[in-house]
Order: structure tokens, then sequence, then C-alpha cells
């Protein structure tokens, strides 16, 4: 059962990787000007899902109650997966993120 874990991690972690590959054109024009920031984050959720997908990953969120997202939040992962990250950007990046430096 470890070995298909394994096998599994690795399978997700090269998904992960072709597909970054294959989009970075994208990536990479999108990250070039300010204004384009809802075309990377959208670009990003778009990534996400489709890594999930050929990773044989399903998700299924549960909320103990509904998100307003017209009110600020602070969104943050504990890193106790590999999968944090992925889930925060195939859920909540629909909305617009503002990065502080």
């Amino acid at each position: 059962m470890k070995i298909l874990r394994k096998l599994h991690f690795v399978w997700y972690m090269f998904m992960v990787a072709l597909v970054f590959f294959i989009m970075y054109p994208l990536f990479y024009y999108a990250t070039r000007k300010r204004e384009r920031n809802v075309f990377l984050g959208d670009l990003r959720k778009f990534w996400c899902k489709l890594a999930f997908k050929l990773g044989f990953y399903g998700h299924h969120f549960e909320y103990e109650q509904p998100i307003d997202f017209s009110k600020p939040m602070v969104i943050v992962a504990n890193h106790s997966s590999y999968l944090d990250t992925p889930l925060i950007c195939v859920e909540l990046l629909a909305i617009t993120i503002l990065w502080v430096k």
C-alpha cells in the first residue's frame, strides 16, 4: 500500500510540473503587468484544477457557515500536506487577491 501511495504522489507531482511547463508561456505573459493579475489568478486556478484531475485527486468542500467574500479576510495554509496551496487556489481564487510585499 505504501508503494501505491508513493507512486500516486510521484504521478501527481509529475502532472503538476507537466501542466506548469505547458502553461509557462501564459504564466510569463500574465506576470509581466499588474493589470493582468485577474488573468493570472484564473490561470492559477485552471492549473490547479487540471493537475487535480490528471493526478486523480477528488475534493469536496464543506463550510460551517457561508463565506462572505465581500469582507476582507486572511487565508492561511498550514502546509500539513502538499495539497493545501492547490486546494486554496481551486476553491478561493475566484476572487481577486492582493499580494502584500
